[in-house]
């Protein structure tokens, strides 16, 4: 692919140095308030410390510092594992205050001519794998680091960029958000109508585990063909808390060797290692499962959702602590498994639950969809970003400033042995070379209109001529970055052209110069408007089509009962959307915007035909698009319009997908 206009390709190296962590003797650690936050790759986990390293377990004075000679590395670095199973799980973070690291990491430090974000986003498209060696356990070599070939647009142009991914990010951070608060939608539900531990009511009575649980324990050999593409369930499979099944691959793909426990739809799948993180799985299909899970069956008085979530309760989970003794790696039992002791509520309680679990579930499936769908359109975005496609335009319309930072930044890499000489106009500003192709391009497409001209003495041939002869749109293209030069050059070439011709044209070309190039200009100008018009017509209609299937795909899903005070919030969002769209007309022609208003107000005038689908799916669209952005309110995120001036709002090329 194409490289884009004053775009360069160099080593990470060139732009930034590239470091690792120190040794960190335990002795040191468990200290909070000193001067120097010291980071583990473990820390990386810690809530908070998703994007940048804000929070710290660890960290040091400037004595200790020099004690254990351990590197203050600056703020904005970007860092990441180095070795071990750490580097597949693809972590990297910016530090946001001087930091030190230990020995398992790796820091990049961006120097002035590479933004510190524009990198970290630049990292999380990169499969840190791809350093990595063969070696058991892998690692990473600074040489490795160094050498990957960047792209490095000019300073300008890494910033909008980095502009318009963090509003792609923020996005896709809320839902990602959203998504893990509804993680406890289904423990509030079972903690609001039994409590936990369970209270006694309704003459509930208590039971051990064994009188209504069984442990399916009998090993088959997954060698055999039967079992070939079984689903294999282990404990990492398996997603703490929730008890989403993840990575799931069939026993031929892992290549088990080793008895597995069978277990079917039915069945509940409880991880008896490390008990304390609730690992219990729901599948609605049958397999295989290690060893180190038990699978449950269970008799007619429990219900299954009922039961597993009672073994994700705070109260079981403190009695597996007590009996699971202190070994290295805490493990439970059958037998203490068995003999633990609960009230178990009637049948029909259960059954309530398990309705009202199955919906939060439903709802529950439709954000981890919507949080797909924005993880995808993140990493569509990246790509887009990386190629040079998603700022095309702003390159177009920022070629002088662009070109100016681009041989600033050269000469500061040393990437030029000349800084090419820039030429100044009353508005515009072109290399020579650029000048020259201007020139030649006017040129050819003059000559037969200055030959009628010559012709017929005259200048009335001559815009018919250009008419004629020159294609427009694409000569906007050509000379768009500078319209004051193009008009000299045309005066310069008229000039030139008739320099040796007769004393009448000289005299004729002399009273109508002036009207030849303003009418010389006018066509141009003329078509530059009509491309943008073209653009915004497109997107419209590009808008309409999407809103128009999304709108498709909402009415044949079951809508949605919301109660009164949502419907009036959502109902006041509604209307924020139809401000957004019409505080829009540049963006839009008449008729598709006339056309958007009517489909919005259709959709949401009134509470029949306002529903949850609908207007999620218009404010994605129109914060998407960055017609509108989310604020903190009296601490509630609400919409309003987007300035912008203030909030940067994105150019057209960028909403274009």
């Amino acid at each position: 692919m194409k490289r884009p206009d004053f775009w360069e390709e160099i080593p990470l190296g060139r732009v930034s140095e590239v470091k690792s962590g120190s040794g960190f003797p335990k002795r040191y650690q468990g200290l909070h308030e000193e001067e120097f936050p010291f980071f583990k790759v473990g820390d990386m986990n810690t809530p908070g410390n998703e994007v940048e390293m804000r929070y710290h377990e660890h960290s040091i004075s400037e004595e200790t510092r020099k004690k254990i000679r351990a590197t203050v590395f600056p703020k904005n670095s970007i860092i990441f594992p180095k070795i071990g199973a750490a580097i597949a799980t693809n972590k990297k973070r910016i530090l946001v205050r001087p930091s030190c690291v230990d020995n398992n990491v790796m820091v990049v430090i961006p120097s002035d001519q590479i933004l510190p974000q524009y990198l970290y986003f630049l990292f999380l498209a990169k499969n840190l794998s791809d350093f990595a060696s063969d070696a058991n356990p892998p690692s990473m070599r600074k040489t490795e680091v160094e050498s990957w070939r960047i792209p490095v647009p000019p300073p300008p142009e890494q910033a909008r960029i980095v502009a318009i991914l963090r509003q792609a990010d923020a996005l896709r951070h809320l839902r990602q958000e959203a998504r893990d608060k509804a993680d406890g939608l289904i423990a509030a539900i079972f903690y609001e109508m039994f409590g936990d531990p369970i209270v006694a009511k309704n003459n509930w009575r208590e039971y051990s585990l064994s009188e209504f649980v069984e442990i399916e324990a009998s090993l088959v050999d997954p060698k055999e063909e039967e079992y070939s593409q079984y689903f294999h369930v282990g404990s990492d499979n398996i997603e703490s808390e929730t008890g989403r099944l993840i990575d799931l691959q069939t026993i031929e793909e892992v290549g088990s060797i080793s008895g597995k426990f069978p277990f079917s739809h039915e069945s509940i799948l409880y991880s008896k290692i490390r008990p304390a993180l609730r690992k219990v799985a729901t599948p609605n299909f049958g397999g295989l499962c290690s060893a180190d899970i038990y699978p449950l069956s269970y008799k007619e008085k429990v219900r299954k959702q009922f039961l597993a979530q009672l073994l994700r309760t705070e109260h079981f989970t403190a009695y597996t602590a007590r009996v699971s003794g202190r070994a290295q790696i805490p493990k439970i039992n059958q037998t203490d498994l068995l003999s633990y002791e609960t009230i178990l509520p009637d049948i029909s309680s259960q059954v309530e639950f398990e309705l009202r679990a199955q919906e939060a579930l439903r709802h529950l499936t439709r954000l981890e969809e919507s949080t797909l769908y924005f993880d995808q359109l993140f990493a569509s975005l990246l790509a887009r970003a990386f190629s040079g496609e998603l700022t095309a335009v702003y390159r177009d319309q920022h070629q002088a400033e662009l070109q100016e930072a681009a041989a600033e930044r050269d000469r500061l890499l040393g990437l030029r042995g000349e800084e090419p000489r820039l030429i100044d106009f009353k508005e515009g500003r072109v290399t020579p070379a650029e000048e020259e192709r201007f020139r030649q391009s006017v040129q050819k497409a003059f000559k037969p209109a200055i030959q009628d001209l010559l012709a017929s003495l005259g200048t009335s041939n001559v815009f018919e001529s250009l008419a004629r002869q020159i294609n427009f749109p694409s000569f906007a293209d050509l000379i768009r970055p500078a319209l004051p030069t193009y008009e000299n050059l045309v005066g310069d070439i008229l000039a030139d052209s008739v320099a040796s011709t007769s004393e009448v044209v000289r005299t004729s070309l002399a009273n109508n110069f002036t009207g030849i190039i303003a009418e010389s200009i006018a066509p141009l100008t003329e078509s530059i408007r009509l491309s943008n018009e073209a653009f915004y017509k497109s997107l419209g209609q590009s808008i309409m089509a999407l809103a128009e299937a999304q709108v498709r795909q909402a009415v044949e899903q079951e809508p949605p009962q919301p109660d009164r005070a949502i419907h009036a919030e959502l109902d006041s969002n509604a209307r924020m959307i139809l401000q957004a769209v019409q505080a829009l007309p540049t963006y839009f022609t008449p008729l598709d915007l006339h056309q958007l208003i009517l489909t919005y107000s259709q959709r949401f005038d009134g509470y029949q035909q306002l529903d949850l689908v609908q207007v999620e799916t218009a404010l994605n669209l129109l914060e998407t698009l960055g017609f509108i952005c989310q604020v903190v309110v009296d601490e509630r995120l609400v919409f309003r319009l987007v300035n912008p001036v203030e909030d940067g709002a994105l150019l057209p090329e960028e909403l274009a997908g």
